[in-house]
């Protein structure tokens, strides 16, 4: 090809990185829709992102509907849709609250989200792409077409994407980061400033997660580029200050968003401090090696394309390329140091999602090298030999290729060996150099696709459109204004991983989230109270009958053959057609506020269970740092009885000194009593907690404790009757039966308990978006405690006055009200959204002043 015909095919690079792309992903989404499948890659999807996504969309449409009906909208800050109500930007930014390109979910209807899902993901993948290709293109000038465009397949379809297929928000990190590069590269050169401000501002916006990382990824990049420029220190200190400007002023426009969801985040208290080791263990050195070799769709990858592999080879035993060979080295020493990944993971906890780094460098010496390609030396050949020759030998010792997507990897890599190794040197014999290069392009995005292939995750669109039974047998919009109530839903305990954000999604107030950013107060109440869950995935109430009560619930769905688990005090209204699902309404419901005529002694309280607390909340407040005028009670009777049972279904396994060794798979049964009138629980309070799935006889099943002290309710009975429950252990534990207590609460003054709380509230507030508002009149002062969780953001009036807000029964937010008649007022406002708002509106004068300067700059040159 001629140097015309060159630089023509490398003008269109993007064109036939577009049409190649396309091919691939286009193909692929048309096989997983024509088989009822969508790129929802794992459980974290299902109950993350999809269902996030689906209600950032009715967000989107709220505002729009709302403006273009001439209405006014009012953003709901604090969101009871989300779990029982959640700071709506901390909870859901980092799902794609804000990003710009999740305005395209308006696009299609909520029927087709499904397929719509599969497009926007390699939507994002691709222009990830482009952003990529404009970066190189910054940097290297005299690469071919294909060495673009292998670049940037290579860029799109590694390990970093395989972690975008399970984590759909990940993928914005793919088009920013190479973006901020480029803006910096632009700032350094004092050409086409603004792009690194636009590339911060965006962003931003989408998440401060990946924002953190590639900001330290452009940092140490300006540094390095400096370095290799040999900038005066002048100048370089000059560029350093120019470009920290830049990127100020692009977080400074996103503050309205991204300000507060920083403050969201130091709030929720999110962060492991895991134990580092100084080094991975060498079986864990090996296991990152095998995994730039190999592709997996289990783990975290390096590479999952064979031409990286050869890339990077290729580069550590050429005769020159010194700096690259160091970079690569850098950057492996670096991934198995685990300081250094906690470090790019924000000092969060200990994940490898900077990869996409050390991706992004692999395809730009993709770029750089692959049109080198043709002239690879004797050394370089034998080595990409030894290496197929040790993968093939090692992959039959250890079975490696009993997995698909080992094998077809390492058939992958025999094709690009065989092009190099024989079909390259037979064309440049023949003088038809360049075909060979045209045949080792089309194997290498022949492999790219292969590989891309046996790793692609995605989920039956049918498991995602599962009825939505609330709305079956509530109708839409109940619980919302005056008639505020939650509805709790069985399948939270039944499916944990899949269904946790499934009010979200529908759009009712339930009691279920699961957010990687959560309020704090909310979380841990959960493990106060001994319900079982882990991190930040939130089951439900565990269906007990004092805690849904006082969380509002009015209305409890539940699948029709597990009726025993109705919490106490529910009596059943409907079901479906098809008799599937069935509705029970809670004869005792609370109003959105009640109030205490009795405080209870935090200290006390805090030394109490679970299955304590919720005794002492029917008849008294439990206030964190009270500093009021009703005086505490410390001691009252808990309504709580200890039953007998007999453990059976032991035999054969190990014991010491009464306590039950079990490990995955063994089950113990345990035969107890349950009592009528009331509610029953399992309490485990041993030092170690045990993972097992419960059981009740003719019953229902439920997942089981984690860390001590927790309860699992056993449900209520008609008639006091034996029952047997069996514990199937999913891991290793050591059972002390000293330490199981089946408890029976008594609660045949519950209702009596429950009228005094609500006599001088019910009917009397109301919810509206960001406040919770009414008219009391006291005989007494009392504690006035709202079913909304404690967090900061909220304030409270009385008589317009302010007055403060307590956190109250380690959940609710409460307040001290004087006797008489009061009007009440709590209202939500984010923390940081007001500073946020300032300072966007600052920088955005900032830039303004800066754009009129540099126009009335030129105007005056040009005259």
């Amino acid at each position: 090809m001629g140097e015309m015909g060159l630089r023509k095919a490398v003008k269109n690079k993007y064109i036939i990185y577009s049409i190649l792309y396309w091919l691939i992903a286009g193909t692929l989404i048309c096989k997983i829709s024509s088989l009822g499948l969508c790129t929802i890659g794992t459980t974290d999807a299902i109950s993350q992102h999809y269902p996030i996504m689906g209600h950032v969309r009715r967000l989107l449409e709220e505002c729009f509907g709302a403006i273009l009906n001439g209405g006014r909208y009012v953003f709901p800050m604090v969101d009871f849709r989300a779990g029982m109500g959640e700071n709506t930007i901390s909870a859901l930014n980092y799902y794609g609250l804000g990003d710009p390109f999740y305005l395209l979910t308006l696009l299609p209807s909520q029927e087709n989200l499904p397929y719509f899902y599969s497009v926007f993901f390699y939507f994002r993948v691709y222009i990830g792409g482009l952003a990529f290709m404009l970066f190189a293109s910054e940097l290297i000038h005299a690469g071919s077409c294909a060495a673009y465009v292998i670049g940037a397949l290579l860029y799109c379809f590694t390990g970093f994407t395989v972690m975008c297929n399970a984590h759909i928000i990940f993928a914005h990190a793919m088009f920013y980061i190479p973006l901020m590069m480029l803006g910096a590269e632009k700032s350094m050169d004092n050409k086409r400033k603004g792009i690194l401000c636009v590339s911060t501002f965006c962003f931003a916006l989408s998440g401060f997660y990946f924002l953190y990382i590639g900001s330290i990824s452009m940092a140490i990049y300006v540094v390095y580029r400096l370095t290799a420029l040999k900038s005066p220190v002048k100048a370089a200190i000059r560029k350093i200050f120019g470009i920290i400007a830049e990127y100020c002023l692009g977080l400074g426009l996103s503050a309205v968003i991204f300000l507060p969801a920083i403050f969201g985040f130091l709030a929720s208290g999110r962060g492991e401090h895991p134990k580092l080791k100084i080094i991975l263990s060498l079986p864990e050195i090996l296991n990152t090696l095998k995994n730039i070799f190999l592709s997996s769709d289990s783990v975290q990858t390096l590479s999952v394309c064979t031409i990286g592999v050869i890339i990077i080879i290729c580069v550590i035993f050429a005769k020159d390329r010194r700096k690259e060979k160091i970079n690569l080295a850098m950057l492996f020493i670096l991934s198995i140091i685990p300081f250094a990944t906690y470090a790019m993971s924000g000092f969060g906890a200990l994940y490898d999602r900077w990869a996409i780094v050390i991706n992004m460098y692999i395809a730009f010496l993709a770029v750089d090298m692959f049109d080198e390609l043709k002239r690879v030396t004797m050394r370089q050949r034998a080595v990409l030999a030894m290496v197929f020759g040790i993968l093939f030998v090692g992959g039959k010792k250890l079975d490696w290729f009993d997995a698909y997507q080992f094998a077809e990897a390492f058939k992958s890599y025999g094709i690009l060996l065989a092009v190099l190794l024989i079909v390259l040197p037979l064309f440049k014999k023949l003088q038809k150099e360049q075909m060979g290069m045209y045949i080792l392009f089309a194997a290498a995005v022949f492999t790219i696709n292969t590989n891309w292939r046996t790793v692609a995750r995605d989920n039956d669109i049918a498991y995602l459109r599962e009825r939505d039974a609330v709305s079956e047998l509530i109708g839409k919009g109940a619980g919302e204004g005056d008639a505020f109530c939650r509805t709790d839903n069985e399948r939270g305990f039944a499916e944990p991983r899949t269904q946790m954000n499934i009010s979200l999604f529908r759009g009712y107030n339930g009691t279920m989230q699961y957010f990687s950013i959560s309020n704090p107060y909310y979380v841990s109440s959960f493990k106060k109270w001994g319900i079982s869950g882990g991190g930040f995935n939130v089951y439900g109430l565990d269906q007990r009958t004092v805690l849904e009560t006082m969380c509002a619930v009015r209305y409890f769905v539940v699948r029709t053959e597990f009726a025993s688990i109705v919490p106490y005090g529910f009596e059943y209204v409907k079901s479906t057609g098809d008799g599937e699902w069935s509705l029970y309404e809670n004869a005792n419901s609370l109003p959105i506020a009640y109030a205490y005529e009795n405080v209870y002694d935090a200290e006390a309280y805090n030394q109490m269970n679970g299955l304590e607390r919720q005794a002492v909340m029917l008849r008294a407040a439990a206030v964190e740092k009270y500093d009021g005028g009703i005086k505490p009670l410390r001691e009252m009777d808990n309504e709580l009885f200890e039953h007998d049972f007999t453990i059976c279904g032991e035999d054969g396994l190990p014991k010491e000194d009464g306590i039950i060794l079990v490990k995955n798979g063994d089950s113990i049964i345990l035969e107890t009593r349950l009592k009528s009138g009331g509610e029953n629980c399992l309490l485990y309070t041993g030092e170690d907690g045990f993972s097992a799935i419960i059981s009740i006889e003719n019953g229902y099943t439920k997942y089981g404790i984690a860390k001590p002290p927790v309860a699992v309710n056993l449900g209520t009975a008609e008639t006091d009757k034996t029952v047997k429950i069996k514990l199937a252990f999913s891991g290793e534990a050591a059972i002390n039966t000293d330490d199981i207590h089946i408890i029976y609460h008594d609660l045949s003054k519950y209702s009596q308990y429950i009228n005094e709380l609500k006599k001088d509230t019910d009917g009397r507030f109301k919810a509206e978006t960001n406040r919770v508002s009414g008219e009391v009149d006291f005989e007494k002062d009392k504690l006035l405690c709202f079913s909304v969780p404690y967090m900061d953001g909220w304030h409270a009036s009385i008589d317009g006055r302010k007055t403060k807000v307590y956190l109250v029964n380690d959940m609710f937010a409460g307040i001290e009200v004087p006797k008489g008649r009061h009007k009440i007022e709590l209202h939500y406002i984010t923390p940081g959204i007001r500073a946020g708002a300032a300072t966007s509106a600052m920088s955005l004068i900032i830039i303004a002043i800066y754009m009129i300067r540099k126009k009335k700059r030129r105007t005056f040159d040009g005259d």
